[in-house]
C-alpha cells in the first residue's frame, strides 16, 4: 500500500498535524524487543507496539511476521526489451518475484503493462508510512482504514505487491486500467489475488492495486486468517 504524501486528499491545520504526531508518537511509545524470535520459514513475529494489537483488531488488521532479509530477492527493474518496475531497489520473496515476472511478461503478450511499484516492506518503513497518513488524516484509526500498522502489513512477508499500469494514474483509479482488468481475469493462474477487495470482511478500504502471493503452501499459510475472514 503505497502511500506518498501527494495521494492525501484531506487538508489539515497546523494546529490538527502537531497533535496527530502526539497521537502518533504516543501510539509507537515502545521500543519494539530487540531479540525478535525466528520461525523456521526465516520470518520474525511481529513486535507489538503500545496499544497497537488492540487497535488492529479493531480496525481488521492482522499481525503477519516479517521476512528474513536474507531470503529475499531483489525483483528485477527491467529485461532487455521491458520495464518490470516502477524502480529499482524492491525486494520480494523467490517465490513472488518468479511469479510476478511470468505474469508480467505473460500481461505484455496481450499488450498489458504491469509494474511493480511496492513490495518487501520492513517494520521501519511501515511505521513511517502509518505516521504520515495518521499525520494527514488526524488520527491513527483514520489512518489504519487504509495503512496497516507496522507488524500489520502483508508487505511485510515479501508475499504482497503494489502494482500500476505506468500511466501515471492514482492508485485507486487503477481500477479503471486494462491492468487491473487483466489481472482480474489472469492473475489466479500465476498464484496471485486481491487482497482487500470492495465490501471485504476485514473492513479495510478497496485496495485495486495490493494484490497477495498464495501460489505456495508456505505463501497461503501466511494469509490463511486472511482468506478466512473473506
Amino acid at each position: 500500500m503505497p502511500l506518498a504524501s501527494a495521494y492525501f486528499t484531506q487538508s489539515t491545520s497546523l494546529q490538527a498535524f502537531s497533535e496527530a504526531i502526539v497521537q502518533v508518537r504516543q501510539f509507537f511509545d515502545q521500543t519494539p524487543p530487540a531479540d525478535l524470535p525466528r520461525a523456521t520459514s526465516g520470518l520474525t513475529q511481529p513486535p507489538l507496539w503500545k496499544h497497537a494489537a488492540t487497535l488492529a483488531a479493531y480496525l481488521g488488521h492482522l499481525p503477519y511476521p516479517k521476512q528474513d532479509s536474507q531470503i529475499l530477492t531483489q525483483f528485477p527493474a527491467s529485461s532487455s526489451t521491458y520495464s518490470y518496475a516502477f524502480r529499482a531497489g524492491e525486494f520480494l520473496h523467490p517465490e513472488a518475484a518468479t511469479a510476478l515476472q511470468s505474469m508480467i511478461d505473460a500481461a505484455r503478450t496481450d499488450g498489458v503493462w504491469i509494474l511493480l511499484v511496492s513490495g518487501f516492506r520492513d517494520l521501519a518503513t511501515q511505521h513511517r508510512l502509518f505516521e504520515e497518513r495518521a499525520a494527514a488524516y488526524g488520527s491513527v484509526e483514520q489512518a489504519a482504514k487504509s495503512v496497516a500498522p507496522p507488524g500489520y502489513s502483508e508487505h511485510h512477508t515479501g508475499y504482497a505487491i503494489d502494482v500500476t499500469d505506468g500511466s501515471g494514474i492514482g492508485f485507486y483509479a487503477f481500477e479503471q486500467t486494462a491492468a487491473f482488468r487483466w489481472m482480474q481475469t489472469h492473475a489466479h493462474e500465476f498464484g496471485f489475488e486481491l487482497s482487500f477487495p470492495q465490501n471485504n470482511e476485514q473492513g479495510i478500504d478497496y485496495e485495486p492495486w495490493h494484490w497477495r502471493f498464495i501460489g505456495s503452501p508456505e505463501a497461503a499459510k501466511q494469509f490463511a486468517a486472511a482468506r478466512g475472514i473473506e
